[in-house]
Formats: structure tokens, C-alpha cells, sequence
């Protein structure tokens, strides 16, 4: 087992248990603050840099979606 098993493994477990939120485009949910010079420069010449991500999740507002 790999990395990238555990990964899949703790995402689809928190996702599942509501510990994580399930997956998102941080770029056009707000994330500017955190792309580097080069997707900043691509954004602000009309570029689409996508940054999927998930959310840890104190509560769990998924119950019973996911």
C-alpha cells in the first residue's frame, strides 16, 4: 500500500463519516490568496487555474447527503 492509497482511503472515510467535505474548486470559491505568482498572473489575464479541495469539518452539515 502506497501514499496515495491512504490518501483515497482517509478521504473517502471522512467524506463518508461528515470529517471532511467533499470535494471543491477553491480557485472560484475563493482561494487567490493562496495560488502562486504564476496562477495569479493566469487569473488576472483571464485564465481558469483550478485548485480542487476539501474542508476538515468541525461539525457535519452532509449528514445523510453524503
Amino acid at each position: 500500500m502506497n501514499r496515495d492509497w491512504f490518501l483515497n482511503l482517509w478521504l473517502m472515510i471522512g467524506i463518508k463519516l461528515g470529517f471532511v467535505s467533499p470535494a471543491y474548486c477553491a480557485t472560484h470559491d475563493g482561494n487567490y490568496e493562496y495560488m502562486t505568482e504564476e496562477e495569479r498572473e493566469e487569473w488576472d489575464h483571464d485564465g481558469d487555474p483550478c485548485h480542487v479541495a476539501v474542508s476538515v469539518l468541525l461539525s457535519n452539515p452532509y449528514q445523510g447527503i453524503v
